[in-house]
């Protein structure tokens, strides 16, 4: 290796890592992370408007949100990027709002401003605060409580496995509030999967996709949480996959 080009390898190095570092500090600023997000949320609108979508067993959850009681939707991480369309096409984001947990961290503040954009309400929560966790606890029981519904991944945000219960949290809430748990299912003709730990799907512009509400499933005592758990893992997962089998025929 010649002189010159060593020095050209520790020129573009240099200059790699000078770019990475502005990019992180750019990214900490909140109003850069806003309009970062922003853009974003233009590409997944044009998605969103060039997709066409059905959807499957609508009515229970309108009539159950009519009567001014809240749900717990749940569905997997990596279909959880269309929610604000499946909330606002069929629901209403504005008449029956939905809440959602993210990080704190300047990633997850990211993402709750993409999902905000799309009409997703947001609370942040600090995940490494003890104190933190309790209050977002109560946080939640208190919207419940006022009669909004909430949204949950159990097997996210960061895994390690997908499509498996990580956490309890909402069958906890269902079992303080009284509001069922509704799990929701997702999939699409054409779509790209993210090398991420769940292979988050983003859906392909004019592709076709279909989303089914599952049947209402309630908590009425601590020691059900096990078994409600291993079914509801079960039956999400084979879903899922069900749809993702009938939309690539």
């Amino acid at each position: 290796m010649t002189i010159a080009t060593r020095f050209c390898i520790i020129a573009l190095m240099s200059l790699y890592n000078k770019l990475k570092s502005w990019w992180k500090e750019f990214f900490r600023k909140k109003w850069a992370n806003g309009i970062l997000a922003f853009f974003v949320f233009l590409g997944v609108r044009f998605i969103q408007l060039t997709s066409w979508t059905s959807y499957r067993n609508v009515e229970p959850i309108r009539n159950h949100l009519r009567s001014g009681k809240p749900v717990i939707a749940v569905l997997w991480h990596s279909r959880s990027l269309f929610v604000g369309k499946i909330w606002s096409r069929k629901i209403g984001v504005w008449r029956y709002p939905l809440y959602a947990v993210f990080s704190a961290h300047r990633d997850g503040r990211f993402i709750s401003n993409i999902y905000r954009y799309l009409g997703i309400r947001r609370i942040l929560a600090n995940e490494k605060s003890p104190r933190e966790r309790k209050k977002v606890v109560f946080k939640i029981l208190r919207k419940l409580d006022a009669g909004y519904s909430v949204c949950i991944t159990p097997d996210g945000p960061r895994g390690p496995v997908p499509m498996k219960f990580n956490t309890d949290s909402a069958f906890l809430f269902a079992l303080k509030s009284g509001a069922p748990i509704v799990p929701v299912y997702m999939s699409a003709s054409r779509f790209l999967s993210l090398k991420t730990w769940d292979k988050f799907m983003v859906v392909k512009p004019f592709s076709r996709s279909v989303v089914e509400f599952g049947d209402f499933v309630w908590v009425k005592d601590k020691s059900d949480i096990a078994g409600i758990r291993d079914r509801l893992t079960e039956e999400m997962t084979f879903r899922t996959e069900k749809l993702d089998k009938e939309m690539q025929k």
